[in-house]
């Protein structure tokens, strides 16, 4: 690619380089690779925990500077929940109920997350319609052991032709359970830009 004299002015006026910018063009046609996270962030891996003092050291600071600074709010792109459900769909793939426990499969694969999910289960927004579901497609659900039940929960879940929550937009999914109704991440948006 050739630049123009007037191209490189531009460029320098904006702080780039010629190497930078075709750097930058390459990026776009090749793409970038995917990430391969080692671990989600929580708080002394990548989050830090502050005090309430802290907090509202840090509080009285931004109502210092609030005055003398511009805001914009920053909403977070959504694609597909698939990333974000990966744990989910490798428990549907590698856990046997009848052979394995939640537990055991919690330990063998290291999966934190996992048991943090069973343990909150009960608190995601689409879990009683979920519940309600499976209760009606499996007459003897109740009586199932807790290893079943959970996998058909997340069967459920993810299967397409189920509620197929892997394969949606994330802002599409049950976010916030309120009392007459269910939000999505995208309805909340809407709502909060009203």
């Amino acid at each position: 690619m050739t630049f123009s004299e007037k191209d490189i002015q531009q460029l320098n006026a904006l702080g780039l380089t010629k190497d930078k910018v075709l750097n930058q063009i390459k990026i776009f046609n090749k793409g970038l690779p995917f990430i391969t996270l080692e671990s989600t962030a929580t708080i002394g891996n990548g989050i830090l925990k502050v005090s309430k003092q802290e907090h509202q050291d840090y509080i009285n600071y931004f109502n210092s500077k609030r005055n003398k600074k511009s805001f914009i709010k920053f909403v977070p792109a959504s694609g597909a929940a698939t990333r974000m459900f990966k744990f989910l769909f490798d428990f549907l793939e590698e856990f046997k109920p009848d052979e394995d426990t939640i537990e055991d499969y919690v330990t063998r694969k290291k999966a934190s997350n996992l048991s943090k999910f069973f343990n909150d289960i009960k608190s995601f927004p689409f879990y009683n319609n979920i519940k309600q579901q499976l209760l009606k497609d499996y007459k003897i659900f109740e009586n199932l052991s807790v290893n079943h039940q959970l996998f058909l929960f997340v069967k459920s879940m993810l299967n397409e032709d189920q509620l197929n929550f892997g394969n949606c937009p994330k802002g599409l999914l049950p976010f916030h359970h309120y009392k007459n109704r269910i939000a999505t991440a995208f309805e909340e948006h809407l709502f909060e830009g009203a």
